[in-house]
């Protein structure tokens, strides 16, 4: 989470079992979207290239290259005091420079509009052993300005979460895929390159280097929207020769990662292979692979899939975050866990911290989530200040809240909602919603229903979503129940 602050963090957690908004585009997305349109190349080897999106009124530039460079020194600083590092970083540019992704300047860049992009490297959360490169488009130059800030962000592409997981959970035969370098897999215009320059050398006794960066850059406002749109592009081009793959594009992609699947082996063995080739047409690869059917994996490349790599371990059956949630592919059901550290001390700042981690987009625990914005509530209400210590009762609370939490590793969401007999939803499924509310806050659920041909029935929860009363306006619950409601409304 390098970058985001922690109020920032909260809100997310807080607005996470928000409904979805339908916005209307806005005149900015509009013409985000005619530069890309009209800017849009495709080169020999399948991959796009396209424009950067520039505001029309771009501020006046200044001088960049002062900040990125006192940015480097101080990274050479990072890299005396840890060897690591220095390594981890020296492979990853020798990377982009074998593949092309970035190569010396042969101009004064001095004559030209352009920016220097300050970046450092960072290692992954959940992974020591590696790294990766964070390109700053939000450092400001010698007038305050940034090159973020005379770039479209673009419209808001990406499906949502929900929507995705709901997908997912309808096929018999799913697998989960990333697309390597989703990003980097989009050159940039050569005349907007001057934009993405870089400073680069591997040793303090080495001349310090000016690179510019030839592909969609991560940390630039506009990344996000570039490489969605690019994928988007590439369904609609190639949707004549692979139509379902096309689909999977439109639907089941989140960022850089795909969850998909079909009704039986056969026809997921139909849809992977239109993938791969659909994925290929554009110059993407497809790693990490995990499916429920083994059988459906027998081709890929060992180091293609996603670890652990074998499934077959009753005991000690493996889980892969997917989409932030626990998947375990052997028993095909989601788990819930959350291992909170004991702390030194407990502050408002703390307990926030490791509640924001707490991650649930479908509201497969509600109850859970709504008991921590309770919480969150009554640390507002308190008037503590971010490090000051909690009270005996807010702290007794909080650790039988986290005591109770370990409980929750023993719950188990069966993926697949639909019985093994059915190829759609029928007239023998039905949705079952519920609400309810109370001067603490209110929710709603989902359940689907089920029949299978021999009569067996089943009910699934699908999705949930909840809210705390504001403190201010809580009003009394009228004792009349749904029913009675709706009848007096009709």
């Amino acid at each position: 989470m390098t970058g985001i602050s922690l109020s920032q963090v909260v809100e997310k957690f807080w607005k996470i079992e928000e409904l979805p908004q339908v916005l209307n585009p806005n005149p900015e997305e509009l013409e985000c979207e005619r530069i890309f349109r009209n800017g849009i190349t495709r080169e020999s080897d399948g991959r796009f290239m396209v424009r950067l999106p520039f505001i029309y009124y771009r501020p006046q530039r200044g001088e960049y290259k002062y900040t990125a460079v006192k940015c480097f020194l101080n990274l050479e600083r990072r890299f005396n005091a840890n060897s690591q590092l220095r390594e981890k970083c020296i492979i990853f540019m020798r990377e982009y420079i074998d593949l092309h992704h970035m190569s010396p300047i042969s101009y004064n860049p001095s004559l030209l509009e352009h920016y220097y992009i300050p970046h450092h490297g960072v290692f992954k959360a959940d992974d020591h052993s590696k790294i990766r490169v964070v390109f700053n488009g939000s450092s400001p130059n010698s007038n305050g300005i940034s090159l973020n800030q005379c770039l479209h962000t673009g419209p808001k592409l990406r499906r949502d979460i929900t929507h995705i997981l709901l997908n997912f959970r309808r096929h018999a035969v799913v697998f989960v895929t990333d697309i390597k370098m989703i990003f980097r897999m989009t050159w940039v215009h050569p005349n907007d390159r001057r934009y993405q320059l870089i400073l680069w050398r591997e040793s303090p006794s080495a001349l310090l280097v000016t690179y510019e960066l030839a592909t969609n850059t991560y940390g630039l406002r506009s990344s996000p929207y570039i490489s969605i749109r690019t994928l988007l592009e590439l369904a609609e081009r190639e949707r004549s020769s692979y139509p379902r793959a096309a689909a999977v594009l439109e639907n089941d992609i989140y960022v850089d990662d795909c969850l998909t699947g079909a009704s039986s082996l056969g026809e997921a063995q139909i849809l992977k292979t239109e993938l791969q080739s659909l994925m290929a047409c554009g110059g993407y690869e497809l790693r990490k692979w995990i499916s429920n059917e083994p059988e459906l994996l027998k081709d890929i490349p060992l180091e293609h899939l996603q670890g652990p790599y074998e499934f077959h371990d009753p005991d000690n059956p493996p889980t892969i975050p997917v989409l932030g949630i626990q998947y375990n592919p052997t028993a095909d059901s989601f788990t819930c866990s959350f291992s909170f550290k004991p702390q030194k001390s407990l502050t408002k700042r703390t307990v926030l911290s490791l509640i924001a981690r707490i991650y649930d987009p479908c509201g497969w625990i509600s109850p859970v989530v709504f008991k921590a914005k309770a919480f969150i509530q009554r640390l507002w209400m308190s008037d503590l200040n971010w490090d000051d210590p909690l009270n005996q009762s807010l702290s007794d609370e909080w650790l039988l809240f986290v005591q109770d939490l370990e409980n929750i590793k023993q719950l188990s969401i069966p993926r697949r909602i639909l019985p093994a007999d059915a190829t759609s939803i029928s007239s023998h499924h039905s949705l079952h919603g519920f609400c309810d509310a109370s001067e603490a806050g209110y929710a709603a659920v989902v359940y689907l229903r089920t029949e299978s041909s021999s009569g067996h029935c089943s009910v699934h929860l699908l999705i949930s979503k909840s809210k705390i009363a504001p403190i201010r306006t809580r009003l009394a619950i009228p004792s009349w129940n749904c029913k009675e409601l709706c009848s007096s409304q009709n």
